[in-house]
C-alpha cells in the first residue's frame, strides 16, 4: 500500500495491479478508497493474471470479481441512504466496467459472454438499481465511489 501511495503520488498514469494479500476486507476497502485500480485476489489463476493485466493496459482498471463484489456492497451497507436491490458478481462486473466507459461489445469481449448478454445484465442492473440512462449509473458510481 506504501509503494501504491508512493507511485501514484508521482504520476497520475501509472498503473498498479495489486494482489491482495492480506484477507481482511478493511485491507481491501482501504485500498479502494485511496485509489487503487487494480485488486488481484491471491486465488486468482494464471488466466486471471492475464485478464487482469489485459484491463489494466486497456481500460486502466481491474478488480477480481470476489474483490469486487465485496467492494461493493460495503459501499452499499456503508453509503446507501434509501433502498437498495442485491446485485450478481457478474451484474456489479457489467455495471463497474460500463460506469469505466465500455461499451457492450467491449465488456463481451472482455469476460466471454455475447453482446446479447452482457446487455440482459445491463438491463437488469438498470432494472434493479432504478437507472433510466448511463448518466444515472455513472453519477451512482462516482456518488458511492465506485469510479
Amino acid at each position: 500500500l506504501e509503494l501504491f501511495l508512493m507511485l501514484s503520488g508521482k504520476s497520475k498514469t501509472v498503473r498498479v495491479l495489486m494482489v491482495n494479500v492480506q484477507p481482511e476486507d478493511e485491507i481491501i476497502f482501504e485500498m479502494h478508497r485511496l485509489g487503487v485500480t487494480g485488486l488481484l485476489s491471491t486465488k486468482a489463476d494464471g488466466n486471471e493474471f492475464v485478464k487482469a493485466v489485459a484491463a489494466m493496459i486497456e481500460e486502466g482498471m481491474y478488480f477480481s470479481p470476489i474483490l469486487a463484489e465485496k467492494i461493493f456492497f460495503h459501499g452499499l451497507k456503508t453509503n446507501m441512504q434509501t433502498k437498495h436491490k442485491v446485485l450478481s458478481v457478474r451484474e456489479i462486473q457489467v455495471m463497474l466496467m460500463l460506469g469505466n466507459g465500455s461499451c457492450i461489445k467491449e465488456i463481451a469481449e472482455r469476460i466471454y459472454l455475447s453482446d446479447k448478454t452482457v446487455s440482459t445484465y445491463k438491463s437488469r442492473v438498470y432494472q434493479k438499481m432504478g437507472f433510466k440512462n448511463d448518466s444515472q449509473l455513472i453519477r451512482y458510481l462516482l456518488k458511492h465511489r465506485f469510479l
